[in-house]
């Protein structure tokens, strides 16, 4: 970043200092600093409601195309075997439910009427003739544009930002490909636009419009705040400066102090600038954390573990695994609040975070009270001191719990296991399904301990 140097000699320093156009070079290098910093925080801003925005749609699309082949397996061909009619005007037959397409649209219907302006649809520019006075075909040119790009890559999505209904929402398009199940029906059915299917033909595209104007809005609003203590810094500055320069003429003492003025701003703006880029991490790894805890994650323990188990088990290592759960945490809960609770996990996650001090160690939340601490290439002995060191330091937090059965503040029990990949053990599986074992024992044993496994002596 840019540094403000002090000149050596004083006199130089104070002629420097007392030319106007030095004072307005200082003043434009400030402003221009300050506005770079907030222009670049607010395209982080978008980027990152974009980004999740993205990931919602194809979450709400991954949802109704499973919904769709669930609804296919398990009711219409349960419902065909039965006698019953599989209809698009199912209402207006007896012993007759909806074609799965037609449920499907159905379902975004609904999912539009109960949600914050969520939309979904189901179109396709060979529409039955029954759905062409009712959506069919496609719609705007939004959909006309998916629909060529999936004709030319059909594993791709389809994405546009726009306003809608006087909202900015994002429109999120995949493409609805045919299935093997599908298409003799579709082919063969004497009302059929299209005849000449063949299975993975897209037939038609799925589309998702999802509001993101009350993310917009909030980013703008925390843009404004930015600005207006930016603003207020750079007032600050400026008048700070202006002082300085009555003080110079007054005093050549004041040099010294000057310049250790000038070093405190640099090392807050190069402390500002070190927080953002903690933060944009932070936010880049959100979706491999838990929310509360800011532990992993139960997806992101998954994947390290088969990492590490196949490391472990290529390079002849052995591997410690710790399953730590709360003591009678749930009457905690009913005791404090859940409030109380929250409060008591992220004080254990502190914990874990301390003693998981290698790159290669992973803490992660498994679930509600319950812990893991993956501590590759890590022998029984140092596993087992690392239970006791997070059972001591859990129980000197002093947490208050009068509904404990064995003790009066919050205690946890471990199961710790060592095992070796390929000798005793032969998946992933079996390893946490032993620290389960160990954990169990210690709960047997009282509680508020760590029982151990090892599977790595002959």
């Amino acid at each position: 970043m840019n540094q403000i140097f002090i000149v050596p000699s004083y006199a130089k320093w104070v002629q420097f200092v007392l030319r106007r156009r030095n004072i307005l070079l200082i003043t434009t290098m400030l402003v221009l600093s300050i506005s770079g910093l907030l222009w670049h925080m607010n395209n982080q801003a978008t980027a990152q409601i974009k980004t999740t925005a993205i990931h919602n749609a194809r979450l709400y699309s991954e949802a109704i195309a499973e919904f769709r082949t669930l609804y296919t397996s398990e009711v219409v061909i349960a419902a065909e075997k039965h006698g019953m009619t599989i209809s698009h005007d199912y209402a207006q037959q007896e012993n007759a439910i909806p074609l799965p397409a037609t449920m499907s649209i159905l379902l975004g219907k609904r999912i539009g009427e109960l949600s914050s302006g969520v939309i979904s649809r189901l179109y396709s520019p060979y529409p039955f003739p029954w759905r062409k006075n009712n959506g069919g075909g496609l719609p705007d040119q939004f959909a006309r544009d998916a629909w060529a790009a999936f004709e030319s890559d059909p594993s791709s999505s389809f994405i546009h930002f726009e306003n809608i209904n006087g909202k900015e929402s994002i429109r999120y398009a995949v493409p609805d490909l045919m299935r093997a199940s599908c298409v003799q029906c579709h082919n063969n059915h004497p009302d059929t636009p299209k005849s000449n299917w063949k299975e993975n033909d897209v037939r038609g595209v799925l589309e998702i419009i999802l509001p993101v104007e009350q993310s917009m809005l909030l980013a703008q609003e925390n843009f404004q705040q930015s600005l207006m203590i930016s603003s207020a810094i750079f007032l600050l500055i400026v008048t700070s400066i202006v002082i300085i320069v009555d003080r110079l003429r007054k005093e050549s003492e004041f040099s010294q102090k000057l310049a250790q003025y000038t070093e405190d701003v640099n090392k807050q703006l190069e402390q500002e600038i070190v927080e953002r880029k903690k933060a944009e991490e932070k936010l880049f790894q959100i979706s491999r954390h838990d929310s509360l805890t800011l532990l992993a994650n139960r997806r992101c323990f998954d994947e390290v573990i088969q990492r590490e188990w196949k490391r472990a088990s290529r390079n002849k290592e052995v591997i410690s695994l710790l399953m730590l759960d709360v003591d009678y945490f749930k009457m905690y809960n009913d005791t404090y609040g859940h409030q109380a609770g929250d409060e008591c996990l992220n004080h254990i996650a502190d914990i874990l975070k301390r003693v998981a001090m290698r790159p290669i160690d992973l803490a992660a939340r498994y679930g509600g009270e319950e812990f893991m601490l993956l501590l590759p290439d890590t022998e029984n002995k140092g596993a087992q001191k690392v239970a006791e060191i997070i059972i001591n330091d859990i129980r000197s937090l002093n947490i208050k719990h009068n509904q404990s059965q064995v003790a009066d503040r919050v205690t946890v029990s471990i199961g710790v296991v060592t095992t070796m990949p390929n000798q005793k053990l032969e998946s992933i599986e079996k390893l946490i399904s032993l620290a389960d074992e160990a954990l169990y024992i210690a709960k047997d044993n009282g509680r508020n301990r760590f029982a151990f496994l090892d599977t790595t002596q002959a």
